[in-house]
């Protein structure tokens, strides 16, 4: 067999293989034309990537002879460009644990010769077993290879899923090389094949795939080179219309006047705000009265306060709920871009908005916190504003009674005057290593979450022995819940459905008393909530709405969309509980009643088309007026 024959050979079995893989991982109940449109798209594009390969080997063997010296070398360079291209993204994580002194830019190109390497490698070693049952070898390592990669971490890496695809298709090449047919296919029969191959690839990007076969496809790993592109297809823009009640939200708030501070608060005076995040607490966990027993703290702080049970985060990932948390400002608002520090990964270390501390550091009330991340300091943007700041990162991330400890030592030092204190536990983050093993990943998770709840305790009686209690005011909140097979998903950061953007949020203080509020909040409300407990007015750039008057016991109209944003995807939460969601990336749109539906599996856009057909349009207007926008900007895409 020719090397370009080895090649169109490979990808084919491939393309049978990925299809396979699809036609098990799809979810039952996918209508049978979206499951035939999303197995034509994966075999179209699989055959793409072997019909481009294919093409260049028959170009490259039709050169002069001095191509036989410069062969593999060739093949490193031909390869550069796609991989630096797929994983620049990917990289981004490595590249800022790697030393400071070489450009990111410089590293992202150097890892993108080692994978091409890596890639050529593959294939060699391919040759190298071009013979006998060694072939069924490679055959069975190139199937194993994408059976693997098929089950990782969808939606996530998508430049890894096609190095892995590309290292399957070129080592299994290497292995058909010279492989011996019967005889000689005619050469109708050639041409045929090559016509069919070239109008395969030609379809797969020509023809637009449905909206159902886009969502089906980005949870499918197997779609390698559906991530990109979907960026270039191409989207109808709709219509909108904004509710008469939330129409101030959706034009500029820059020369509107501040909110100002309510005239009675029910909190105490010179009150000690600690406010305390704890990573990826899903709402429903503190909702569970069978985990009283493993996070009993928790459970006692709940039961005394005010606890939000309809409240969402503006983010599903740590950096860019947080900021949002201390703007009251949504991810598109503020100015992202890389940081000397970590490069190159993308901070709001030079965004012109407002963070709250900072209003309360006007006033002279004294602002505290300690990092547990590596980033959440004043330098990086994501919190501003705190007059002192100590870091607990050293080595990974602290535990919680590592990091709780200075906190509970500032406690015990504050005398009279007003406090605020942030911090935020990373014990639960992924990958749950608070002990010995578990059973599975939920378990070594709420072990975590016990770790943390065991820190609380003693900040209770740290409370306590300085006799605070009547001043203190607990905000206990997540930044964002975490995934555990809903959806088929794990972990969190890349979608916007519930069991990531619900969060528990409790508001404890003396006199308050304990109830339930289910009205819809969101942690953009904090930082209003914070201002006016302390009586500072809010600015009208910021997007949230004070709570203050919910911890009163009235029932004020809050107004202010609920919005969330993740790797440029975009939602919108109408108060009838309508859910939007606009991949920008991926050109998907979403709808879900959550009153009937809060598991998020019917999408209206295919079951009731036409039905809350303004909404897409509401959510696009609401960043067209708001989004941050300087010449030469863009919003950047950030991963966690």
């Amino acid at each position: 067999m020719s090397p370009a024959g080895a090649h169109l050979l490979a990808w084919a079995w491939l393309a049978v293989t990925h299809g396979a893989l699809l036609a098990l991982r799809l979810p039952r109940g996918v209508p049978p034309l979206t499951w035939l449109y999303a197995q034509g798209f994966v075999i179209a594009h699989t055959v793409v990537i072997g019909t481009a390969i294919g093409a260049a080997v028959w170009v490259w063997l039709r050169l002069p002879a001095w191509r036989a010296r410069a062969g593999w070398a060739t093949g490193v360079a031909g390869l550069w460009g796609p991989c630096w291209f797929a994983l620049r993204d990917d990289l981004s994580g490595v590249v800022t644990r790697l030393p400071e002194r070489i450009p990111p830019l410089i590293w992202h190109a150097l890892l993108a010769v080692l994978v091409a390497v890596a890639l050529v490698g593959a294939h060699a070693a391919g040759r190298l077993a071009a013979r006998g049952a060694w072939r069924l070898a490679a055959l069975v390592l190139a199937t194993l290879l994408t059976g693997v990669h098929a089950r990782l971490y969808p939606l996530a890496y998508p430049g890894v899923h096609l190095v892995a695809a590309l290292s399957a298709g070129l080592g299994l090449a290497g292995a058909l090389r010279g492989l011996p047919l019967p005889r000689l296919p005619p050469t109708w029969l050639r041409v045929a094949v090559v016509v069919g191959a070239l109008a395969v690839s030609v379809g797969g990007f020509v023809a637009r795939p449905s909206n159902r076969t886009l969502i089906e496809l980005s949870h499918q790993p197997v779609a390698v080179l559906m991530p990109f592109v979907a960026p270039y297809l191409s989207e109808q823009p709709s219509a909108y219309r904004v509710p008469p009640d939330q129409r101030e939200w959706f034009v500029d708030r820059a020369r509107l006047e501040p909110v100002p501070a309510s005239k009675r608060s029910p909190l105490p005076k010179d009150p000690i705000v600690l406010m305390i995040g704890v990573d990826s607490l899903r709402a429903d966990v503190l909702a569970d009265e069978s985990r009283r027993s493993v996070m009993p703290n928790l459970f006692a702080l709940r039961d005394g306060a005010v606890w939000f049970t309809q409240a969402r985060s503006a983010g599903t990932s740590t950096a860019p709920a947080i900021a949002s948390l201390f703007a009251s400002r949504y991810y598109s608002q503020l100015r992202w871009t890389e940081y000397s520090k970590r490069r190159p990964e993308v901070f709001p270390h030079d965004d012109p908005s407002l963070r709250f501390p900072e209003l309360l550091a006007q006033r002279q009330i004294s602002t505290f916190t300690v990092d547990t991340a590596g980033w959440l300091l004043n330098e990086f943007g994501i919190v501003r504003g705190f007059s002192e700041e100590q870091t607990a990162r050293v080595r990974g991330y602290p535990s919680a009674r590592e990091a709780g400890q200075k906190v509970r030592e500032r406690i015990a030092k504050h005398g009279a005057g007003p406090m605020f204190a942030f911090i935020h536990f990373l014990d639960a983050h992924l990958p749950y290593a608070c002990g010995p093993k578990q059973p599975s990943p939920r378990d070594a998770y709420l072990v975590c979450l016990s770790q943390v709840d065991a820190e609380i305790g003693e900040w209770v009686k740290t409370v306590r022995e300085h006799a605070l209690t009547e001043r203190v005011v607990w905000v206990l909140f997540s930044d964002h819940g975490e995934a555990f097979g809903e959806h088929g998903l794990t972990f969190h950061a890349s979608t916007l459905y519930d069991e990531l953007l619900r969060v528990p949020l409790v508001i404890h203080a003396r006199g308050l008393g304990a109830r339930r509020v289910d009205v819809p909040v969101s942690l953009v409300d904090l930082g209003p909530t914070v201002l006016d407990a302390y009586g500072v007015a809010t600015p009208a750039t910021m997007m949230g709405q004070s709570l203050l008057p919910l911890l009163a016991g009235q029932a004020p109209a809050l107004t202010r969309p609920i919005l969330a944003e993740a790797q440029l995807k975009r939602a919108l939460i109408t108060p009838g509980q309508v859910k939007v969601v606009h991949d920008t990336r991926r050109k998907t749109l979403e709808i879900y009643d959550l009153v009937k539906d809060p598991a998020e599996l019917d999408n209206l856009v295919e079951s009731a088309p036409g039905k809350h057909a303004e909404l897409p349009g509401t959510l696009a207007h609401f960043f067209g007026v708001h989004a941050f926008k300087q010449p030469g900007y863009e919003t950047p895409f950030r991963r966690w």
